[in-house]
């Protein structure tokens, strides 16, 4: 894996070579942040300008079993000499022959080339087969990348993670899916959920249109609401250069224009045998009868859509009108006062919303947005973004106006002063989007409540009680923008989700990521460190890793009733509860007590007889998950736990301070 790294890390460092995520209905994804651009060469700028210093970290931490990475290469070069470059192949060799850099040139390649362009169809740069959607080309790339072989069938797949998912159709027989709601038998997991999301959820079906999120019930009916409501253009026509034709499979289907303001009529063209031309143009004309008669109703449909989709054009209007003056707030805001965009805390430093520079401190980034950025910057400054994802993050710490040098008081009296004293004209009758911070001092205080936080990431999270636009309809959490709204709900659905690796179901899709996460691929280290990328099991030894390695200041917490200062925010509560609080919750059971009703609810699980979590390896069972999950640890043998005197490693906790204890006579607390 590490091999496979450094020469990632390598052809982006020294090319031009664009990685990318994938390719959905509105565009193409970014590798890095997952936007999505319809036009490929807007996201080789955005990549090569917003994540540069991104490219040395560009899959570090990926698993082997699933690792692959996607590479845009049109007009390759090595950005060194600025020589053209045919080929990876090609570009790896001068890489080695020419500039001395390091390769590994014996391992697997795991490296898929294409070449995006803003056409419909994608060209395959190994051979001359052509495909419609990017989907089918990847599947097809598993032809040239045949790393892993299916015993069964002979097919290849670029890594064990597609051939394990592959080789598990093989066991599936025929006509076992049942539906858990109504008992009825499907012949694949496809045709199960589907029949679920229709007859038992209400859900249109399971093709989403990625421009506006509809749903249809299959491929064409989306490609056709693309083409009709995105102008989205279909496959062109090799003869008279119409695109009114949008997949040409066994079957065939078109879509025959009568005229503009009229509907669109469905007509299924059979290819089926015939002895002769004759036979089979009666064949033909038949078919076409038949449809037609059966279509009637659906055609009615389609108006009713056609209805539908001029009341969408509306509303999107709006959404224009107001993302516009959300760009004039923002604008106005960055021009004419002292306040700052932050685009996110990388856990170690404050990265500009400008560019990609990154500060420690957030004094710093101010003082660079101030001196480095001009008037042009900041009034384009979020430009592009589309009104479901936009916000905001502001710094105000010691806000002040621009124009007259007068301090404001907070954010909400920031509108009030520019629009009033100066008339600029902020617009109010819009959702705010805007996120205000102060900094001062080492911890997070919400501008808006008494309340702070050990992480940015967590008052960030926190904002979306005082700013919530959108309110989630399952649990009544509060969100700022409709993508985040969107992307908790998903949390919240049910179904049922296979493991990919062993026959458990789960019924959320985030059960089933993490079962496979923590079982199969034994990745406990959740906490990345974002100097080197090194994981840790928790958030108080990745703080211990960066303040020992790479310098970081040492998180100083102070309590508020004797004054004592602390390293973590958890040091600090055990410190309040065990000398500033009473223990008012009893167990009935022990003599221990505790502070919180919770905590006692915790301890009582100790005291059931029952032990629901079982593991799958030797079949003991435990009463509590997190004590099953550090039973797998033995497993799959995560020696976490390492002595520094003799250099022993131990999986667990208790292990390690009865060697400490018994070898070294050192008492571990």
């Amino acid at each position: 894996m590490q091999k496979q790294w450094h020469n990632l890390t390598t052809i982006l460092k020294y090319s031009n070579a664009t990685p990318f995520k994938d390719r959905n209905d509105a565009g193409y994804i970014c590798a890095y942040c997952f936007k999505t651009y319809p036009d490929p060469n807007v996201l080789r700028q955005h990549t090569h300008y917003d994540h540069d210093k991104e490219k040395p970290t560009y899959k570090a931490g990926s698993g082997m079993s699933s690792f692959v990475a996607f590479l845009d290469i049109v007009d390759l070069k090595c950005t060194i000499c600025d020589q053209n470059m045919e080929s990876i192949n090609v570009l790896t060799e001068h890489l080695v022959n020419q500039h001395d850099k390091k390769y590994y040139l014996g391992v697997t390649d795991y490296f898929q080339p294409f070449k995006l362009t803003s056409e419909p169809v994608i060209n395959c740069c190994l051979c001359n087969e052509i495909f419609h959607n990017m989907k089918l080309l990847m599947q097809h790339m598993n032809k040239h990348y045949r790393n892993f072989i299916c015993t069964i069938c002979g097919a290849g797949f670029v890594n064990s993670f597609r051939l394990n998912r592959h080789e598990t159709t093989h066991g599936k027989k025929k006509s076992s899916f049942t539906c858990r709601h109504c008992g009825q038998v499907f012949a694949a997991e496809s045709k199960k959920k589907a029949h679920v999301n229709t007859e038992h959820k209400g859900i249109a079906g399971d093709s989403v249109c990625q421009i506006c999120k509809a749903r249809f019930k299959n491929y064409y009916q989306k490609t056709r609401h693309m083409m009709q409501v995105h102008n989205v253009e279909g496959i062109k026509c090799d003869m008279c250069d119409k695109s009114d034709q949008v997949e040409v499979f066994n079957s065939v289907l078109f879509f025959v224009g009568v005229e503009k303001e009229t509907s669109y009529i469905e007509i299924t063209i059979k290819q089926e045998p015939a002895s002769d031309s004759e036979q089979q143009d009666t064949e033909f004309e038949t078919v076409i009868k038949i449809e037609k008669e059966s279509d009637e109703k659906e055609s009615k449909k389609v108006i009713k859509g056609e209805k539908k989709s001029a009341a969408d054009k509306k509303s999107k209007k709006d959404q224009i009108l107001e993302m516009e003056k959300h760009l004039k707030n923002i604008s106005t805001i960055l021009l004419h006062t002292n306040a700052t965009p932050i685009r996110y805390h990388d856990g170690a430093n404050y990265v500009c919303a400008l560019c990609p520079e990154t500060y420690p401190l957030p004094s710093e980034l101010k003082l660079h947005v101030l001196e480095e950025h001009d008037q042009i910057d900041k009034s384009s400054f979020m430009e592009g973004h589309r009104l479901t994802s936009y916000v905001v993050k502001l710094d105000i710490t010691n806000l002040r106006c621009l124009i007259c040098h007068s301090e404001i008081e907070g954010f909400d009296h920031l509108f009030e002063h520019l629009n009033t004293v100066h008339g600029k004209g902020l617009h109010t009758d819009i959702p705010n989007h805007i996120l205000p911070f102060r900094f001062v001092g080492n911890g997070f205080d919400c501008v808006q409540c008494p309340k702070s936080f050990e992480h940015f990431k967590l008052i960030q999270e926190h904002m979306s009680v005082h700013y919530g636009n959108y309110l989630c309809e399952t649990c009544n959490s509060r969100f700022v923008n409709k993508r985040t709204m969107q992307n908790h709900a998903n949390r919240h659905k049910k179904g049922d989700f296979p493991c990919s690796q062993c026959a458990k179901i789960f019924d959320t899709n985030r059960k089933k990521l993490n079962h496979e996460k923590f079982v199969h691929a034994g990745d406990y280290k959740r906490k990345k460190c974002p100097y080197c990328q090194e994981k840790f099991t928790n958030y108080a030894k990745k703080r211990s890793h960066m303040v020992k390695e790479h310098g970081a200041e040492p998180l100083s917490v102070k309590c508020d009733i004797c004054k004592k200062t602390f390293s973590t925010r958890a040091r600090l509560r055990g410190h309040t509860r065990r000398d500033h609080m009473e223990c008012q919750h009893a167990c009935t059971e022990c003599e221990m007590r505790f502070f919180t009703k919770m905590e006692l609810v915790k301890h009582m699980v100790k005291h059931s007889p029952l032990r629901e979590y079982q593991c799958d390896i030797c079949q003991k069972a435990y009463a509590r998950k997190h004590t099953l999950r550090e039973h797998l640890k033995i497993h799959a043998n995560i020696r976490n736990f390492k002595c520094e005197l003799c250099a022993y490693t131990f999986v667990q906790k208790c292990s390690w301070k009865t060697h400490m204890r018994n070898k070294h006579k050192v008492k571990v607390p």
